[in-house]
């Protein structure tokens, strides 16, 4: 992802990484949450800031709240939140797989490509 000039710096390059949805955006490594500027009402910014709180927004991950979801129903909050949150996972997924990552449950560490496999110490047949 890239931003623009500065004054007289020229462009940068970020790892700010958003998923935007139809009425949410998801930040999956940051804390922080919101409710777009563009919703002036205070009523409106007060419903959106309960909704928001309602919301199963996961430890280490934020959303802001479009402007699209002025008026919609928590409902439509939840379901974007939980295809986001699928879409986050199958690209954390396809992370691992592209670098080489086997992850296979209870059984440790291992690269696909390299010489070195790890079973964490336990053994491959420990029950685990």
């Amino acid at each position: 992802m890239t931003k623009g000039p500065i004054g007289t710096k020229g462009p940068r390059v970020t790892t700010n990484i958003t998923l935007p949805g139809r009425y949410v955006i998801l930040l999956p490594n940051s804390d922080q949450s919101g409710i777009s500027r563009k919703i002036e009402n205070q009523q409106e910014r007060q419903r959106l800031k309960m909704i928001l709180r309602k919301l199963s927004i996961p430890d280490g991950m934020g959303v802001i709240m479009r402007t699209v979801g002025e008026g919609q129903q928590m409902r439509y909050f939840v379901r974007d939140l939980a295809l986001l949150l699928e879409e986050w996972r199958e690209i954390q997924e396809e992370s691992r797989l592209s670098r080489g990552d086997l992850r296979i449950p209870g059984a440790g560490s291992y690269r696909a490509h390299g010489a070195r496999f790890s079973d964490g110490g336990r053994g491959a047949n420990s029950g685990r």
